[in-house]
């Protein structure tokens, strides 16, 4: 995506095919990854929305795990990786403090 752009993304609606519990789904990290500081998740809504407004996030990945889990299990859950990369050219602040 590129800085400044804005994307909201529906997930699909859940349902336990078994029907013995009640899935629920969460956002979380990858251990030792870079996690996008501009992702909410609103679960009213089940929708992932994108803001990457700062131009510090140009030329940058960062990753993040959809999980869906069944409510009352802590065993039964699915992990989905993702990855979210902003165009354009990673700036040095360093060229803002001392510029030239």
């Amino acid at each position: 995506m590129n800085q400044e752009q804005e994307f909201e993304y529906k997930l699909p609606a859940l349902k336990d095919n078994e029907g013995n519990d009640d899935p629920e789904v969460y956002i979380a990290n990858m251990t030792n990854q870079p996690f996008p500081p501009f992702l909410f998740f609103n679960n009213d809504t089940n929708s992932l929305k994108f803001t990457p407004h700062s131009i510090w996030y140009r030329g940058r990945t960062y990753y993040f795990t959809i999980v869906v889990k069944e409510m009352h299990s802590d065993s039964i859950f699915y992990t989905y990786y993702c990855t979210v990369k902003i165009a354009g050219e990673i700036l040095d602040p360093l060229t803002y403090v001392f510029p030239g």
